[in-house]
C-alpha cells in the first residue's frame, strides 16, 4: 500500500515536504552556496514566522528574517568574516553584556536599549567554525535565551 505523506486529511496535519518549505530551502541554498550547514535554532517563539532569506554584499552576508507577532526576528551568518567580530554602528545605549555557553560555544549577548524608545533588543554574537553569527531580537532575555540555548550546532 502506497501512503501519501502529503496528504492534507491526515490525522497529523499536513506534512509539506522540504522543497516546499521556504525556511527550509533558504537553509539549502546557504549549504549550497558556502558549502556548510550553518547552524540553526531548534527553538523559535511561538507564533514565529519565516520571512525571507536575502544575500547581501556579494553574497559576504545573508540575513534570515523571521516576524514573531509584528517583531523582527533577525538572524545573521556572516560567512567570509573568519572569526573576526561584527562591529556595531549603534546609537542604541548598551544596558548589559553577558556571555553564555552553549554547546561549548561561547556567545556574547547585549541588550540595548532602543534610542528615543523604551523597547529592548538583545544581540548574541558567536563564532563556529569559522564563520560568525549573530541573532538580533526583541524577545525577552528569558525568549532570547531559550533560543540559544536551543541551537543546532552541525
Amino acid at each position: 500500500e502506497n501512503i501519501n505523506i502529503n496528504s492534507s486529511n491526515s490525522d497529523e496535519g499536513e506534512v509539506i515536504p522540504a522543497e516546499n518549505d521556504p525556511e527550509e530551502q533558504a537553509y539549502q541554498e546557504i549549504k549550497d552556496e558556502f558549502g556548510f550547514d550553518p547552524v540553526r535554532p531548534n527553538y523559535l517563539p511561538d507564533g514565529t514566522e519565516f520571512e525571507e532569506c536575502v544575500f547581501m554584499d556579494d553574497k559576504k552576508e545573508v540575513f534570515l528574517l523571521y516576524s514573531v507577532k509584528g517583531r523582527i526576528l533577525e538572524y545573521r551568518i556572516y560567512p567570509s568574516l573568519r572569526n573576526k567580530s561584527i562591529g556595531y554602528d549603534v546609537e542604541d545605549e548598551l544596558i548589559n553584556e553577558e556571555e553564555i555557553t552553549v554547546s561549548g560555544i561561547q556567545i556574547s549577548i547585549q541588550s540595548r536599549k532602543i534610542k528615543d524608545s523604551d523597547k529592548i533588543i538583545f544581540i548574541a554574537q558567536f563564532n563556529y567554525k569559522n564563520v560568525v553569527y549573530v541573532l538580533q531580537t526583541q524577545e525577552s532575555w528569558e525568549e532570547t535565551q531559550e533560543i540559544l540555548k536551543n541551537l543546532n550546532f552541525f
